[in-house]
């Protein structure tokens, strides 16, 4: 798969380098060459637990680009994943627990943001 291929699936869910505010995900990259991508067509797609909403608004860094609301974010949530299995994708739901992904931005030294977010997700097994 191309690289204009996978933008133009991203554009369609309207995201952005495999990341979206609304729930972040990346692939699994098995090698990239050039303009072309060998994957495994397996993404893990962050999912953020009803309970833990308010605490995970307080943490990221990035409020603004994030729905008010777990119910509005489920909803976005639930068409992206049903959007990149129609596309081929193979989606991991991955459970992200808070403490987690603030120690492994506090260890990178990085905010915790979309891009953050993504990355740590795509680390997950």
């Amino acid at each position: 798969m191309t690289f204009k291929a996978i933008n133009k699936i991203c554009s369609k869910l309207k995201i952005k380098y495999f990341e979206m505010p609304n729930a972040s995900y990346t692939n699994r990259c098995a090698s990239c060459k050039k303009n072309r991508i060998e994957m495994t067509r397996e993404i893990n797609l962050a999912f953020y637990r009803e309970k833990d909403w308010l605490k995970f608004l307080k943490l990221i860094d990035d409020k603004e680009n994030m729905h008010d609301t777990w119910s509005e974010w489920n909803k976005a949530y639930l068409k992206t994943k049903q959007d990149l299995t129609l596309h081929g994708f193979i989606v991991n739901d991955y459970v992200v627990n808070l403490t987690e992904l603030k120690n492994y931005c506090a260890s990178k030294g990085i905010k915790i943001d979309g891009k953050a977010r993504a990355e740590f997700v795509s680390n997950q097994k």
